[in-house]
């Protein structure tokens, strides 16, 4: 495997990640991608192994947009003279890629969601408001024309006396 700075290898910044010491898994990946010796193959795996860290679910490292430039680092690793990328490095870019993809369209979702609950309570309250304005105006509607019978049995009375001298 190849060193890093600081001699650390791939496989103890992988070993870091796997028991969820992620401040340890990260400077490693950074240790290996920035040691010149590091076969690209060792290189593109540090950018997808911090695009895992970021993809992960410790909030302290969440971060989605920072696993895409993860991603796009570990696709733009070129070979050196005589290498050759792993076939599980691909196959692992595909699942990183599909994760992305996924955590990307959840988090649009959940923000467009997000609000929801508070704009449902919120349109309750007004809805709630506008009954009670509705059944306060329904009552004053009522009384209102028990008044008007009031008046026109009156104006009737008024007619029948005035008619009748």
């Amino acid at each position: 495997m190849s060193q890093g700075k600081a001699g650390i290898d791939i496989s103890t910044a992988v070993d870091s990640y796997n028991s969820r010491d992620f401040s340890n898994a990260i400077k490693g990946f950074d240790s290996v991608i920035a040691n010149d010796s590091s076969s690209a193959n060792s290189v593109r795996l540090a950018h997808l192994g911090k695009s895992m860290v970021y993809l992960g679910n410790d909030k302290r490292w969440q971060s989605i947009d920072n696993a895409k430039l993860s991603m796009l680092a570990a696709s733009q690793v070129k070979l050196k003279k005589g290498e050759t990328f792993a076939g599980e490095t691909g196959m692992l870019m595909d699942a990183v890629s599909e994760v992305i993809g996924t955590e990307s369209k959840y988090s649009m979702v959940r923000e467009k969601t997000s609000g929801s609950g508070q704009e449902i309570s919120e349109l309750r309250r007004e809805l709630e408001a506008v009954k009670t304005e509705r059944d306060a105006l329904e009552m004053e509607r009522d009384e209102l024309i028990a008044e008007q019978e009031l008046l026109n049995d009156a104006l009737e009375k008024l007619k029948k006396i005035s008619l009748g001298n």
